[in-house]
């Protein structure tokens, strides 16, 4: 497993070179939204899939969740950062920045047992992102509901299958990875300190 991460101020300051290098279906996706932190944040997530993943086509699996080649990857970004997650089994990736949050998402996302457990900001999104990385890397996202999704830190059981969750903490950044199966992993998070224009396939 390999786990990238690039901050949305070098994305800012070499813009015009990754729009360059990114294909016209995922700059017409960043474009599309109207802030620019958030089209930043989304160009980031492109150019670290173009830098690091297989130049083979994508192809689509369950609920259209991309592929390249075997390969299995997921993408994320919060705040400052666009994250990049590439597994040879499918895998989920979640970040976001601690923030107040509304008690109307901690009813709707957290049974009565997880709720025990939330004590502060810092807590509800340990616990958010692990659901997520869970719901990413089964394919169905927050479809089937994140009251649904356990928050485990370690084996989870979701839908009739296996994923080992592991989550880690950043300044105010909490990160969570789930894969399917139970082969350990470490968070070894890789940053992005300059753009390049080639890649190393």
């Amino acid at each position: 497993m390999k786990i990238y991460r690039i901050s949305i101020s070098l994305v800012a300051k070499e813009r015009k070179t990754i729009e360059s290098l990114l294909p016209q279906e995922r700059l017409e996706k960043a474009t599309a939204y109207r802030l620019e932190e958030d089209q930043l944040r989304s160009l980031g997530a492109g150019y670290l899939l173009w830098l690091y993943t297989s130049p083979a086509p994508l192809t689509y699996g369950l609920y259209q969740k991309p592929e390249k080649a075997g390969e299995f990857f997921n993408l994320s970004h919060a705040g400052n950062y666009a994250v990049l997650v590439v597994d040879d089994t499918p895998v989920g990736i979640d970040i976001e920045c601690i923030r107040p949050f509304s008690k109307v998402w901690e009813e709707k996302a957290f049974t009565a047992e997880e709720k025990q457990n939330i004590h502060a900001e810092s807590d509800f999104f340990l616990l958010w992102t692990r659901k997520e990385s869970i719901g990413k890397a089964s394919g169905y996202g927050l479809r089937k509901g994140v009251l649904s999704l356990p928050s485990k830190d370690g084996i989870n059981e979701y839908e009739g299958k296996t994923y080992l969750t592991h989550s880690c903490q950043e300044g105010d950044y909490f990160l969570s990875v789930s894969h399917l199966g139970t082969k350990e992993f470490a968070l070894a998070i890789e940053d992005v300190k300059k753009v390049t224009t080639y890649r190393s396939d």
